[in-house]
């Protein structure tokens, strides 16, 4: 089939019915372009939620069996897993650490869990593996952390963030 080439200004009267779709050239198509009286629903748009769980600064890190941070409202995909201390486990040894994980309904969903030890740095960003990140509505996600106190000082401050993509309901 040839090509046809249109130079200048083309204006239709009527609907235009391409049967091979339509191929916009990048950044062709933004929110001037959407009409505010035929607006794009909110079931096609994708949402992203940065679910974070925090222990406290000053407070030294401890065990949590489970917290919950998101409830999916649509399907999605676990993005990324991420945590760190605020202050550091100045001289924490002999084993000492703290274990974050992430569970879907009761699972942990990490093939490689956080660990934070004597090694990890007061504001180091600390991600874990995600090894199952797809998900359903209604799943529920938790923290859980696991601390063995070792030796030295505990760290402190404990933060994760989780980040959830979902479609919008």
């Amino acid at each position: 089939m040839g090509v046809s080439v249109q130079d200048g200004d083309l204006v239709i009267r009527g609907k235009t019915t391409p049967q091979g779709g339509i191929t916009l050239p990048s950044a062709s198509v933004g929110d001037a372009q959407v009409d505010s009286s035929n607006p794009i629903t909110a079931a096609k748009l994708q949402q992203q939620y940065h679910r974070v769980y925090e222990q406290g600064r000053g407070a030294s890190v401890a065990s949590k069996t489970g917290e919950p941070i998101h409830v999916a409202r649509g399907a999605g995909t676990v993005d990324s897993f991420d945590a760190g201390v605020t202050v550091a486990g100045v001289s924490w040894a002999g084993g000492g650490q703290a274990v974050v994980d992430l569970k879907k309904n009761g699972t942990s969903i990490l093939s490689a869990t956080v660990t934070i030890n004597g090694s990890t740095a007061a504001f180091a960003i600390v991600s874990g593996t995600i090894s199952t990140a797809a998900y359903v509505a209604g799943d529920v996600f938790e923290v859980v952390v696991t601390v063995t106190a070792g030796t030295g000082t505990i760290a402190q401050g404990l933060f994760v963030r989780a980040v959830f993509k979902e479609a919008a309901q």
